[in-house]
């Protein structure tokens, strides 16, 4: 009997583990079953079953048969040598003989091949608990629960956080807005104030300044360097910042964030990305860039990791060469007539709501917009009498102009009524397709897509259902479909297709997109966002279904494949 709280391998009759003293089975399992030995009515218990030999198979027939069973139960041996119980059992062997790190390594091998079960992670758990490393029991327990939500990573991990909580992703995890801030808007005379004197150094062409005991690394431009006096100037501010320590940027943190939790502290897209050689999540947040080193789904796992933070700098001035062009048309989502007069809002950063404003310009009576901005991401807030304020993302390339940066704003009256669906994404792939298809609440099929010019709107009895609104092939697009009111109370899966690689089998550029997927439900000023995982391979993304009006999310066996469409 394996111990389900410390690993150790007992004798199948024992009632108390001989490795932690707890109880081996739960009480309600237990009862007399009137020999003096436990009854398990959860567990079944296998039939035997009869071997029924063939007495009249003879000869090389016989032969034949016996090869086969043989080769057979080597097979499953083989096979079943190689499954989840198989590892834990032989990872138990390790721990009652007291070699952690070969238990410790096939428990690990027991998660990566079959990360939704519990077993592992409560194994591995404890032997961290008996080892007195608290903080890797606390990352694991954490990272199990994320994973299986299973009640006994629960109690474990109530337990190693002395805390009422029982869900890692409901802790009071929260990021330092403070430090970020004063990175983003600092300089070096104001961080020498904050944080203390500064040491300098030079390394691999940067300016590294280390302030007082704040455990961070500056990195300045040599341009920094006031030539004189050869010493940094005051007002100088760093190119980025490497935190040594994750506590500094993140409160409470105890070796693991889910991929989730990074979307929900940093209120943003989260991007996997390679940075300075190292696999990591990557955010805008407060007019910074933050990236903490992660693996390839996004999830943060290690109790030291890389962090980078970037601010986002911005200047108007182009004299050297640095900035660039974003361009494009303001638009009404409702027949794509142009929109004069509609003020622009510029904040640094993808999907920034708020903070300081960096420019500011109106259209033309044509719709036309241009800002010349540093290198980076910026939102843009449109603003119209007879309209909402809405936001969409831009992105500027250095000594380059970015056309066809358009949006399509749509009414107070028709946002609140009908349903609106949004996809935005980056520079690649270049066509991305927003695709409806179902049924109306009168049971009409529809499809509704822009590959090919072709469904661009579908109809009931001479009534428009759903309209394509913006088709985007060239990049960085925003595609729109519009459910009308009256049939909100359909039945419609949503699809994101990436056509310039509908044809691979391998391809993981959609996944990689940045793509996010807004939907506006009636009455609803705050779009539902689903973001697309990181590294996947697909070329068709199927975020979620609209059923009656609600929102529902597909299988995750369905959430990325591959599929054509047009």
């Amino acid at each position: 009997m394996i111990c389900k709280y410390c690993g150790a391998d007992n004798n199948e009759n024992r009632r108390i583990c001989k490795g932690c003293g707890r109880n081996l089975y739960d009480e309600q399992a237990v009862h007399d079953g009137g020999g003096g030995q436990p009854e398990y009515n959860d567990i079944p218990v296998p039939k035997k079953k009869k071997n029924i030999i063939l007495w009249s198979c003879i000869g090389a027939g016989t032969a034949a048969v016996l090869a086969i069973v043989v080769a057979v139960v080597f097979l499953f041996k083989n096979i079943n040598g190689n499954g989840y119980t198989a590892k834990l059992a032989e990872a138990a062997k390790y721990y009652s003989e007291m070699d952690y790190d070969s238990a410790i390594k096939i428990y690990m091998e027991a998660i990566d091949q079959n990360p939704d079960k519990p077993d592992a992670y409560i194994k591995l758990v404890n032997i961290y608990i008996s080892l007195n490393d608290i903080a890797k029991a606390q990352q694991i327990a954490l990272q199990g629960y994320d994973k299986t939500k299973d009640e006994r990573l629960q109690e474990l991990i109530n337990n190693l956080f002395d805390a009422e909580s029982v869900s890692g992703e409901s802790m009071e995890i929260t990021v330092n807005t403070e430090i970020i801030e004063n990175i983003a808007g600092g300089s070096h005379e104001s961080y020498t104030e904050n944080y203390g004197a500064a040491v300098t150094t030079q390394e691999n062409g940067y300016i590294k300044v280390s302030y007082g005991s704040f455990r961070a690394l500056f990195y300045y431009s040599l341009n920094s360097v006031d030539k004189n006096t050869n010493k940094l100037l005051a007002d100088a501010s760093p190119e980025y910042v490497i935190i040594s320590s994750p506590e500094i940027l993140i409160n409470n943190y105890s070796g693991y964030l889910s991929r989730t939790t990074l979307q929900e502290l940093f209120k943003n897209t989260i991007q996997v990305n390679m940075v300075d050689g190292v696999l990591c999540a990557t955010a805008q947040y407060l007019n910074c860039s933050i990236s903490i080193q992660c693996n390839e789904g996004g999830e943060v796992t290690s109790a030291a990791p890389y962090i980078k933070i970037t601010p986002d700098y911005i200047s108007v001035d182009n004299s050297n060469g640095l900035n660039g062009v974003a361009t494009g048309t303001i638009k009404k989502s409702t027949d794509g007539t142009v929109l004069a007069d509609v003020h622009l809002t510029v904040r640094a950063g993808a999907d920034m709501k708020t903070g300081t404003v960096v420019a500011e310009t109106d259209t033309d009576e044509k719709g036309n917009y241009t800002l010349n901005l540093s290198e980076g991401k910026y939102t843009v807030c449109v603003s119209k009498t007879g309209y909402k304020d809405q936001y969409f993302n831009i992105v500027v390339n250095k000594g380059m102009t970015m056309p066809g940066q358009d949006y399509a704003m749509t009414s107070d009256s028709s946002a609140s009524e009908g349903i609106k669906l949004v996809v935005e994404w980056g520079n690649e792939p270049a066509d991305v397709d927003l695709h409806i298809q179902g049924q109306t609440p009168l049971g009409t099929y529809i499809s509704v897509f822009g590959y090919g010019q072709r469904n661009l709107t579908a109809y009931e009895n001479g009534k428009v259902v759903a309209k394509l609104e913006e088709n985007v092939t060239t990049s960085n697009g925003q595609e729109i479909i519009t459910i009308m009111p009256e049939y909100i109370d359909g039945t419609y899966a949503v699809h994101v297709h990436d056509q310039t690689n509908r044809n691979s089998s391998t391809s993981s550029v959609l996944s990689n997109s940045g793509a996010v997927l807004k939907i506006y439900l009636p009455g609803e000023t705050t779009p539902n966002i689903y973001n697309i995982p990181a590294d996947t391979p697909g070329t068709c993304w199927y975020p979620c279904n609209i059923v009656k009006g609600k929102l529902n999310q597909p299988g995750t066996s369905s959430v990325m494949r591959f599929s054509t469409i047009g």
